[in-house]
């Protein structure tokens, strides 16, 4: 048997060096003398790349089970979530209605039109698509889902930062998909605020910046959303993507958002960046590459 402090001698040098670490296998067969054993030959094996590949495979049978599970929800959720929309229709054909009321139904409609395309985009997501996509200026795309959180970031005392800068490119790509990304962003900093810091805080903060980026001498525009809450555990940082993976209680979180959010960077040919540090902050970089 190779124990060890045997393998630890021989990876020694790759390791001090800073060499990146291999996923290997090994097998280990003794050279036998007529009365001793003289030594043993160990092959190892590479096996990152399987390894990736089976990473892969699971990744496709979770998609999979996915996109069953969005077909089945499809019907159940469209159906109320209509009835919703044409209730609130009719309140809002009435004429004697006041302009708070008038804009109250308004904001009914355009959320109810949300939850059945955020119901779409899971059956979208699934099949691997791409929807219509236009010209957009990225202080539309955080907007509304700001909007949307304020009350929730008020309620909890979450001080919110937002630096923009001007003239910035547009980008291509589809509103509502990419709301929902900048929603579920805002959420996951919401939660690791709030789990940090159950109580009001000074450091109590969620910082938004856009700007222009470089990459290989393309321009490329990127939102930054930085909160000084609890981070990202490095032994959760390789899941993070995983369809169902969560760290957040029962009836909290699905495990879906960054995973759904990732799909949808990549479709609009962006990435996301995530970096963090447990106890202190997550920086998450939402990059986008600009239009002419």
């Amino acid at each position: 048997m190779i124990k060890a402090p045997i393998l630890a001698t021989i990876f020694a040098e790759q390791i001090d060096a800073g060499g990146p670490l291999l996923n290997v296998s090994y097998s280990v067969s003794p050279i036998k003398g007529k009365t001793e054993s003289l030594g043993a030959v160990v092959i190892f094996s590479d096996i990152t790349e399987k390894k990736k590949i089976r990473e892969h495979q699971l990744r496709s049978s979770q998609l999979a089970a996915l996109g069953e599970l969005a077909a089945g929800m499809a019907h159940e959720i469209n159906n109320p979530v209509n009835g919703i929309i044409n209730y609130a229709q009719l309140l809002l054909n009435n004429e004697d209605r006041d302009a708070n009321a008038i804009n109250v139904l308004q904001r009914i409609i355009k959320e109810g039109n949300r939850i059945a395309a955020i119901v779409q985009n899971l059956l979208h997501f699934a099949h691997q698509g791409l929807t219509e996509q236009e010209s957009l200026d990225v202080q539309k795309i955080i907007a509304e889902p700001l909007n949307l959180f304020k009350q929730n970031l008020m309620k909890d005392g979450i001080g919110l930062e937002i630096d923009i800068e001007e003239n910035l490119p547009v980008i291509y790509g589809n509103l509502m998909r990419l709301e929902q990304v900048v929603l579920n962003v805002l959420s996951n900093a919401r939660h690791a605020l709030n789990k940090k810091f159950p109580e009001h805080h000074q450091d109590k903060i969620l910082q938004i910046s856009v700007e222009p980026a470089e990459i290989n001498g393309r321009a490329w525009l990127q939102i930054v959303f930085r909160d000084q809450g609890c981070g990202i555990p490095a032994e959760n940082f390789d899941k993070i993507f995983n369809p169902f993976f969560t760290t957040k209680e029962a009836g909290v979180g699905t495990g879906l958002g960054l995973s759904v959010s990732n799909e949808i960077v990549v479709e609009h040919g962006g990435q996301i960046d995530i970096e963090s540090d447990v106890g202190q902050f997550t920086r998450v970089v939402l990059r986008f590459p600009a239009m002419d």
